[in-house]
């Protein structure tokens, strides 16, 4: 899918939102209306807007918009990489996979925690890493002690 064409779809996406906010004012009012028999349609549509109003709905709209943005609703998943996919998991759940490759580990050893090697599955207590991805073939965590390093790294025999 073309940078453009994304692009084009995230905008709709945005406005459609802002359109069904825009629809549940309009049905709320309607309700409103419904129950007040006093008004009617015609003098309900020929009523004065003030600045005020329109500023308090512009305001709402706004605050709509940006918590829907901030809260990462307009972010495409399913076009971004699956190597950004694996890493926000990582980040996601880095605590949890913290405890567990120290519950395995303790202090002082080094290794490697493998989630899956070479297209095999060998740790499944993350249920998004046991999925098949087309190519990334193996998933794992280099464990060291403290600031120690190594420039290769080892992982488990394949069968």
């Amino acid at each position: 899918m073309s940078s453009t064409r994304r692009k084009l779809l995230l905008y709709a996406f945005r406005l459609v939102d802002l359109s069904l906010m825009t629809l549940a004012f309009l049905v709320a009012a309607l309700a409103v209306l419904h129950q007040s028999s006093a008004v009617t349609i015609a003098e309900f549509f020929s009523m004065r807007v003030k600045i005020q109003n329109f500023a308090i709905f512009s305001l709402l709209g706004f605050a709509w918009h940006l918590i829907f943005s901030l809260s990462g609703l307009y972010t495409s998943r399913r076009l971004s990489n699956r190597r950004t996919e694996v890493l926000d998991v990582f980040k996601e759940r880095k605590d949890e996979i913290i405890a567990d490759i120290d519950a395995n580990f303790g202090t002082g050893r080094r290794g490697m925690y493998v989630y899956q090697w070479y297209g095999k599955h060998k740790i499944d207590n993350v249920a998004e890493f046991n999925k098949d991805f087309k190519y990334i073939k193996t998933i794992a965590v280099s464990v060291f002690r403290g600031r120690e390093s190594t420039s290769w790294h080892f992982g488990p025999k394949l069968q």
